[in-house]
């Protein structure tokens, strides 16, 4: 379990490109929404360091 804002989440979500490539997305088990950054305003993929 992962303790998040005072919320537990069972599982972390499987997550899915937003259509615009810009975000990825899922909803964990209690219905929480989350996003992550996968690409910079010009589309390209986001790169470590």
């Amino acid at each position: 379990m992962t303790n998040l804002c005072g919320h537990v989440m069972t599982s972390w979500p499987e997550f899915e490109p937003m259509p615009n490539n810009l975000v990825n997305y899922g909803v964990t088990d209690n219905g929480i929404a989350v996003i992550e950054l996968c690409s910079d305003s010009d589309g390209e993929p986001l790169t470590e360091g």
